[in-house]
């Protein structure tokens, strides 16, 4: 039999009262804390104290802190617009406290700086956010960017400074801002004609202004000269695009009359990308006359004379036996395109001599002939030279004729520098 102390059970039961009144005590103090003290929004939710926040000089306040992390925790966009205009009355008081942030790339809010920062439109930010462009992390390079561009809009000196850049995707993005602008950093511009990157060499086309200096046309033709294979016809295409105005003209013509081959070479090509036929042909037949001149000059030259419907023939003519196998072809477009049958006999003979080209230049100049015969005579390319030399003698006379334009850049075959 199990003996019952009725004291011992009071006691028990006492104890149990006295731990329920304090759980209940407890559980009321916490409900009265929680309705009566307001939440203060300028608390730090982050858990930073005062005196952290004191030592952490370059962090921003405890106000600013609790605005980024509710505009990070703002999925939708009508909620950060809450916040943004909440902040707005505040612009100034805020401008200081949100640049510390922009100051510090690595700061875990700089990209919500940025976007607060562009939508309260703080100008102030402006050079900080040109600093992440350029030198912040990759990820937030061009967010800065395009916010700094949305505050207020850059320099031309400033967005030249961004094209020194290593990010081509920076770069592509200052470029396509460029150009709508009338004042370019043109110099800068083309520089970027040789750039490793694709697409950083056609953004950097299509911002070449139309209009350039002579000096400027000149850099450009450095540019075509020092470029490989892969960016020369990126710069080929920018020196068809000048727009040649009297100004220009006049310097192509006198620069044609320099001792500087280089100088030469650049108004020639600027020359052959205008359209029309050039009228004042006295500088090039004393390019084309002179003992001075390179052999890609007297092409270029050439060219120019197939463009101008007409000449003197028998100057043309005269020239002819001084002149090189590349030379030659482009001397027999000229004639063949004014109707002198000359240049049907040149090509032949071009077929028939003994080679002395390198032999890719060989191989090209060859097909380049052939396609030309196969164009004036109509005869298949299977005919071979002796059909095509019975067609020549079947006709006294060719009538005048615009030909095919050239698809392919011969330059380095004329020069003799491919092998």
């Amino acid at each position: 039999m199990i003996d019952f102390d009725p004291t011992h059970a009071l006691e028990s039961l006492k104890q149990k009262f006295e731990l329920s009144r304090l759980l209940m005590l407890v559980s009321a103090v916490s409900l009265i804390a929680l309705i009566a003290i307001p939440i203060r929004r300028d608390v730090d939710p982050l858990g930073t104290t005062g005196t952290t926040l004191r030592a952490e000089r370059g962090q921003a306040s405890e106000a600013i802190r609790s605005y980024l992390l509710r505009y990070r925790r703002a999925i939708l966009p009508f909620d950060q617009s809450l916040i943004i205009n909440e902040m707005r009355p505040h612009k100034q008081r805020f401008g200081a406290e949100m640049n510390r942030v922009l100051s510090a790339p690595t700061h875990p809010f700089v990209r919500e700086a940025i976007l607060i920062s562009r939508s309260l439109g703080i100008e102030s930010a402006k050079p900080h956010l040109l600093k992440l462009a350029a030198k912040g992390p990759e990820r937030i390079s061009l967010l800065a960017f395009r916010a700094g561009e949305q505050i207020a809009p850059s320099s031309s000196e400033d967005l030249g400074k961004l094209l020194l850049s290593d990010r081509p995707a920076l770069i592509i993005e200052v470029l396509a801002t460029l150009e709508g602008r009338t004042k370019r950093p043109v110099d800068a511009i083309l520089q970027l004609l040789g750039h490793k990157d694709k697409e950083v060499r056609e953004a950097a086309l299509a911002c070449v202004p139309p209009e350039l200096t002579p000096e400027q046309i000149l850099a450009l033709k450095v540019r075509v000269d020092e470029s490989d294979e892969r960016t020369r016809p990126t710069a080929l295409r920018a020196l068809a695009k000048i727009k040649v105005t009297a100004q220009v003209l006049e310097w192509c013509l006198d620069s044609l009359r320099r001792e500087d081959p280089q100088l030469r070479l650049a108004a020639l090509e600027v020359l052959l990308a205008r359209q029309g036929p050039l009228k004042e042909l006295g500088p090039i037949w004393e390019r084309l006359e002179s003992v001075n001149t390179t052999r890609l000059e007297r092409a270029f030259c050439c060219q120019l004379l197939e463009r101008a419907g007409e000449f003197p023939r028998q100057r043309l003519r005269g020239l002819l036996p001084s002149f090189g196998p590349w030379e030659l072809y482009f001397a027999a477009r000229a004639l063949i395109a004014i109707g002198d049958r000359k240049g049907i006999g040149v090509l032949l003979d071009l077929l028939e001599r003994r080679p002395t080209l390198p032999a890719a230049s060989e191989v090209k100049l060859r097909e380049l002939v052939s396609n030309l015969l196969v164009e004036v005579s109509g005869l298949p390319l299977s005919a071979g030279i002796s059909r095509w030399s019975r067609w020549y003698e079947l006709r006294q006379r060719i009538a005048p004729r615009l030909l095919r334009p050239l698809q392919v850049d011969v330059r380095e075959f004329v020069e003799g520098r491919n092998r």
